[in-house]
């Protein structure tokens, strides 16, 4: 008996799963995520430059760097004793740089192998060293501190766009659910403004009465405003919920209040 092949069951479910109903910012914007993750890593790493040039050191010998080692006294940044040598024209007298050697190519042309290959130190020659020996640390922190915020102002406007595009595929594919929850609270507020209505229209009915309510202990409705007048609280959140396209037309309710005399508690 030929035997009966056995269906892949995680295939069928890889091919008939579906995406999420509602997908986070992340899975509608990779590349708004990408730009994010990089912008808080480059914001990180500026709040890390900017430590290490303007925050008090503590005492002590440090190095070696180019420039040798050199005291640091407890207290002083790194910033401010660039200030110091500067004040004192120390880091300030020019220091002009060393160029490499470079030979005429005709004339290599013509001696060929009579002429020696250049040294090292004849192509790349040792630059002066600095004013101060903690003037090339500086320098290298200022420098990379220019190239995060250079990157930062770069990135910022395309995060930004980014962002927006996210945005609007996110609600997009929220936007049903979302309005749901907008009938929701329509069906509650309309409730709520029918039940204030028979609320004043019980107490009128008992003022006409020749009864004085205030023996009932009445609750107090008036933040709510003549609900049935356009610009109330809860006629509002209704029109505005129409306007939106949450909601049908016929979502407002034809509330009828009594007249304002009525609606006084005694």
């Amino acid at each position: 008996m030929a035997s009966k092949s056995i269906p892949d069951n995680n295939a069928a479910m890889a091919v008939t799963r579906q995406p999420p109903a509602n997908p986070s910012m992340k899975d509608v914007g990779p590349v708004w995520a990408e730009r994010r993750a990089k912008l808080a890593e480059l914001y990180a790493r500026e709040q890390e430059l900017l430590d290490a040039i303007h925050k008090p050191r503590g005492g002590g010998v440090a190095g070696p760097a180019e420039g040798g080692y050199r005291l640091v006294q407890e207290g002083v940044s790194l910033a401010e004793e660039g200030r110091r040598h500067s004040i004192g024209w120390v880091d300030q007298l020019p220091k002009a740089k060393v160029m490499p050697k470079e030979r005429h190519a005709g004339a290599v042309e013509l001696l060929g192998s009579l002429l020696p290959e250049q040294t090292p130190e004849e192509l790349a020659p040792a630059q002066p060293r600095p004013s101060w020996p903690g003037k090339a640390e500086l320098d290298a922190l200022g420098e990379e501190l220019e190239k995060v915020r250079f990157a930062i102002a770069y990135l910022t406007p395309e995060t930004a766009k980014a962002h927006a595009e996210a945005s609007k595929s996110f609600c997009e594919a929220r936007r049903p659910e979302y309005a749901a929850l907008v009938a929701r609270m329509v069906e509650a507020v309309t409730l709520l403004g029918c039940a204030i209505i028979d609320h004043r229209n019980y107490l009128r009915d008992a003022r006409l009465e020749g009864a004085s309510v205030s023996f009932l202990r009445p609750v107090s409705t008036e933040q709510f405003g003549f609900v049935g007048e356009a610009g109330t609280p809860l006629l509002r959140l209704i029109d505005d919920s129409i306007e939106a396209g949450h909601v049908p037309a016929d979502s407002r309710p034809a509330w009828k209040t009594p007249s304002r005399d009525a609606w006084s508690v005694s």
